[in-house]
């Protein structure tokens, strides 16, 4: 009992002091593609948990063109909480418009930070209030992100409420690809200079068209996301990235959609209105564990479990349930009734059909003597 003690105490202590990497969430906090002469291209990390987080077998990706690995954590990096990391690349970033994905080494995607443009010795950045918007600004390499200040307006507009992404069906069978916004706001907002960009291009603009309060509207698209791999997203007409979205799948039975803050994928597809987020997952083994209880069901009534006071014989005669839908609902009190004796009526049969032979032998026998 004194060595489970101590084990124990040791186990405990060694989980105290290690650093925990479950649901780390770090984010691509600040991005630097376009560098002055001299400079070299440069992506900040940040770590807003409240614990460090060891990056060996993290991965950065750059999904313009074709999905590639920018950045490969092959050693244990320490990154502290509310501490940043900054890595240095050189002619990885797009000057035009590019994307990066942060995946763990479970390979889950973790952050994406996508831009349409950039400027010569500025940096793309996360507001620090409000990780969501991003801004362009001098760089503040390895520090805290500073926010411009809002130019003041006397009159509020209702563009000053943003539609966000909601849904996107990137690879229809046989159908048009589409992306849905919704306006989660109390007030009708109006799409005027608002844009869809994937990862290489505007594929979009908005002109006339208005979301209502708590509207959701799926926008048709023809051919422009990639199968393999893409980026979708919402430019305001100041051109700033307001929601953005990237994936390196998809299928056509399936839709992403957005629950909170992460991107899920969902069996229940549902353009134009709210989302309904099925976890596959759970959803694949609650039918798999239905259809294996369904199966002994079944197998109970056919292969000689009693049901009531009969049980089916274990004979080529035996009876066979055949059900026409995979879903049949299987009762656990099916009340079989006997069926006649099968046996005992086919062996009469057999042997009244030899009594029925034997005049004709004798016949056949007489006959062969007369002549």
């Amino acid at each position: 009992m004194k060595h489970v003690t101590i084990l124990s105490t040791f186990v405990v202590g060694f989980l105290m002091i290690t650093p925990l990497e479950v649901n780390a969430q770090v984010i691509i906090n600040e991005i630097y593609p376009n560098p002055n002469t001299g400079e070299d291209e440069w992506v900040e990390l940040y770590n807003p948990d409240t614990q460090a987080i060891d990056l060996l077998d993290w991965k950065l990706w750059d999904l313009e063109s074709s999905p590639g690995i920018a950045y490969d954590f092959a050693q244990s990096i320490m990154l502290e909480s509310h501490g940043f990391f900054v890595l240095s690349l050189h002619n990885i970033l797009n000057n035009t418009g590019d994307t990066l994905l942060l995946k763990n080494p479970q390979d889950e995607l973790i952050d994406t930070f996508g831009y349409t443009s950039s400027a010569k010795g500025f940096s793309w950045a996360r507001n620090p209030g409000n990780f969501a918007t991003l801004f362009q600004a001098s760089p503040t390499k390895g520090e805290t992100n500073l926010a411009p200040t809002p130019t003041p307006t006397p009159t509020p507009t209702s563009n000053q409420l943003l539609p966000q992404l909601s849904e996107v069906m990137a690879c229809p069978d046989d159908a048009a690809e589409w992306v849905e916004l919704s306006n989660p706001h109390g007030s009708e907002l109006t799409l005027l200079g608002f844009s869809l960009r994937d990862s290489r291009a505007k594929i979009l603009g908005f002109t006339d068209e208005k979301l209502q309060s708590k509207e959701y509207v799926a926008f048709e698209l023809r051919n422009v996301l990639n199968n393999g791999g893409d980026t979708v997203s919402l430019i305001s007409p100041s051109n700033q990235v307001i929601d953005s979205f990237s994936y390196t799948q998809c299928e056509a039975t399936l839709s992403w959609v957005k629950k909170g803050i992460e991107w899920k994928q969902t069996a229940i597809i549902t353009p134009n209105s709210a989302n309904i987020y099925s976890d596959l997952q759970s959803s694949e083994a609650t039918n798999a564990a239905a259809v294996t209880q369904a199966g002994e069901n079944l197998s109970a009534g056919i292969l000689g479990i009693s049901t009531n006071n009969f049980t089916y014989p274990l004979s080529v005669l035996k009876p066979k349930l055949t059900y026409d839908h995979p879903e049949f609902p299987i009762s656990q009190n099916i009340v079989f009734s006997e069926p006649a004796h099968l046996e005992r009526g086919a062996l009469s049969v057999i042997m009244g059909s030899f009594l029925l032979l034997i005049p004709g032998f004798v016949l056949y026998a007489t006959k062969q003597q007369i002549f």
